[in-house]
């Protein structure tokens, strides 16, 4: 009887394993699928291998790590992100097109849609960098938690485009060039001047740049060189000064080119080599 009992054992041990578990495993996302890949849980994952595994393998144990993935992959609420939550790479969700929405006021170059992908990290990481909230090697970088959330809300409200304030410089604007090239600063001040109220002194373009932060009128934003083209009418671009004598300012018209005592298209870079800053007309009341 011993010996049968042990034969049988070794029978158990050498049964070839179920084959809907192999293909159970084949099915299962590994680290290089992103996450989204994972198969949904429901009535219909009974048609799916999992739902044909023998009892030698029960389903309940991927089940419950395919409910932990899945729930990993829906996007925390804005309301949870307040509390607590954080909102990462990887998941979708109404939240992430907020984000998105949050950045794209504030001129980060964004696309839509509703899943939170490498790219968006990216430009979450720009503002996080911008706010001094994250630097690159935090592990925080790219994600958005409560303290990113609550800085970006401020920074959009902040940043609320004055679509009528930006088209009435740059109508002013067009309607008083003079052909020069010299006499930027003078130009853009007159237009801003004209629809604001005078506070922009100095002689040189770049000096405008910290008055315009300082003003109601105006919210600074993060642009690259890259994206200025792109800028709603009315954005003032300030170039430093670097080996130039005076820098450059200028009034975007909305369409790919700048306006200060001429017209030309956007300029991208200065000759005098240093950066440039960027500022939207905004409701004076939301500063």
């Amino acid at each position: 009887m011993e010996i049968r009992y042990f034969e049988q054992i070794n029978r158990m041990f050498q049964r070839q394993p179920d084959p809907a578990w192999h293909e159970l495993q084949n099915e299962l996302p590994s680290h290089r699928i992103p996450l989204r890949s994972a198969l949904p849980v429901g009535s219909s994952h009974l048609s799916s291998p999992a739902g044909r595994v023998s009892k030698s393998h029960p389903a309940p144990a991927f089940d419950a790590v395919l409910q932990q993935a899945q729930q990993e992959l829906i996007a925390p609420s804005r309301q949870q992100i307040a509390q607590g939550a954080t909102l990462k790479v990887g998941q979708s969700g109404p939240a992430v097109a907020e984000i998105r929405e949050l950045l794209r006021q504030l001129n980060y170059p964004v696309s839509s849609g509703n899943y939170f992908d490498r790219e968006l990290a990216y430009q979450v990481g720009r503002f996080q960098r911008a706010q001094h909230l994250a630097s690159p090697h935090s592990p925080h970088w790219g994600q958005v938690g409560s303290s990113t959330l609550q800085a970006l809300e401020a920074e959009a409200k902040k940043a609320e485009y004055h679509s009528d304030l930006g088209q009435q410089l740059v109508d002013f604007a067009r309607r008083h060039t003079s052909g020069t090239r010299w006499r930027c600063y003078r130009f853009v001040a007159r237009a801003i001047h004209a629809k604001t109220e005078p506070f922009l002194q100095g002689m040189h373009a770049y000096m405008a740049a910290d008055q315009l932060a300082q003003s109601k009128y105006f919210k600074e934003v993060q642009v690259p060189a890259s994206e200025l083209p792109n800028l709603p009418a009315g954005a003032v671009v300030v170039w430093g000064k670097g080996r130039s004598r005076s820098g450059h300012i200028s009034i975007a018209d909305g369409k790919g080119n700048e306006i200060s005592d001429h017209v030309a298209p956007q300029m991208q870079a200065h000759y005098g080599g240093a950066p440039h800053r960027t500022f939207i007309p905004v409701q004076p009341g939301d500063v």
